[in-house]
């Protein structure tokens, strides 16, 4: 096979969450597999086992391999092997699972968006990804630990992705968790991503 490395991206995840590591080698290199007929094998790395499917909280899903309620146990290196009819690649994507901090609503790793002051303004949950992987889901925002509501300042969209912010303020600045409850196969789990809002034009 050719040896691809590590894909760039580490995929982090937190202890009793769900995680999806996606196969980036279909995408990188078969642009046209729609066309071209291609089989996806998932290894864990550490022990040379083959993921079949049939582990208690692993589905195999298209390219992608899902842990479902995922534990320290699990981090580590795993490696996706893609063949077609003449051709065989293998990519390893890295897994870090971290803890959360006591007492905290937010996870370790954070993603950056800014909202600009005085204006009606979003944020879009970094769970898009996760959507047509799903049977159903339902996405819940919080800021900080509290829960938010519609109302006059806040209202969402496309289907809960996203968080309409109306008159930014200053105030407005902080830590907003989106939190998807989805079920897969008549299991359900749930997913979530944190975004660190800076303010922008005070």
């Amino acid at each position: 096979c050719i040896d691809r490395g590590a894909a760039f991206e580490r995929v982090f995840a937190v202890p009793h969450e769900a995680v999806l590591l996606d196969c980036e080698l279909v995408n990188d290199i078969l642009l046209d597999y729609l066309n071209i007929p291609y089989n996806v094998m998932w290894y864990n790395q550490m022990t040379g086992l083959e993921f079949t499917g049939e582990e208690n909280h692993v589905l195999l899903h298209g390219s992608s391999l899902m842990f479902l309620n995922i534990s320290m146990e699990d981090q580590g290196h795993y490696l996706c092997i893609v063949r077609t009819p003449k051709e065989c690649y293998k990519q390893v994507r890295v897994l870090v699972v971290e803890e959360m901090m006591s007492g905290a609503c937010r996870r370790p790793q954070t993603v950056l968006q800014r909202m600009q002051v005085l204006m009606n303004d979003h944020l879009s949950c970094p769970l898009s990804f996760f959507t047509g992987k799903v049977d159903s889901y339902s996405i819940h925002w919080y800021k900080g630990c509290e829960p938010l509501q519609e109302g006059s300042k806040f209202h969402f969209n496309d289907n809960n992705l996203m968080l309409n912010v109306f008159k930014v303020s200053p105030n407005d600045a902080g830590f907003y968790t989106c939190k998807m409850t989805f079920n897969l196969s008549g299991v359900s789990s749930v997913v979530t991503k944190t975004i660190e809002c800076e303010i922008t034009g005070e």
